[in-house]
């Protein structure tokens, strides 16, 4: 008797823990979602004003630049809804004369949706400064002060997060 209930026991621990386990251990496209997002934000962050390349936005697809390994880069992150993935691309400023195509690579699969919002200052054509919260954000504007992101994945998880931008240009309108 004591046995049975020994292994009644036994076998209900085993199920909890099994459940304990796959609800404390996020599931792998939650984490490479979380990673994803993490060098958005990095990138964000460490956005470079170069005056030829501008940073641009709409609400699935940013683009601006950076530096790394001594190069200035194009950088756009983009959503795709036929793929249900998002995407990151990088040009080289040094190959942007030639025909080379940018390194695009997935970044995160199973993607329900993913939109961004841009917040900041710029200078319209009557040269009073004034305020935008859109979901996109034009190149003459200069960078926005702040850029919101929300991903859905398709299994629930969802992610929102405002980046703000330590370095922010206001530009002047081109009348």
């Amino acid at each position: 008797m004591t046995a049975i209930i020994g292994l009644g026991l036994a076998s209900t621990f085993q199920a909890g823990m099994n459940v304990w386990k796959r609800v404390a251990s996020p599931s792998y496209s939650h984490r490479k979602a979380v990673l994803g997002l993490e060098r958005l934000t990095r990138e964000l962050r460490s956005i470079y004003y170069y005056p030829s390349l501008k940073m641009s936005g709409e609400s699935n697809r940013i683009t601006f630049v950076n530096l790394a390994d001594d190069k200035i880069y194009q950088i756009s992150y983009y959503y795709s809804s036929k793929d249900k993935c998002l995407y990151r691309s990088s040009q080289a400023k040094q190959n942007r004369k030639n025909s080379d195509k940018p390194d695009s690579r997935k970044i995160i699969s199973g993607v329900k949706s993913f939109n961004l919002n841009y917040r900041g200052y710029y200078f319209p054509s009557h040269g009073r400064l004034a305020h935008c919260e859109e979901n996109f954000w034009k190149s003459r504007w200069g960078i926005p002060s702040v850029v919101r992101f929300e991903l859905i994945l398709e299994d629930g998880s969802h992610f929102k997060k405002d980046v703000f931008i330590p370095i922010v240009i206001v530009l002047r309108s081109q009348r």
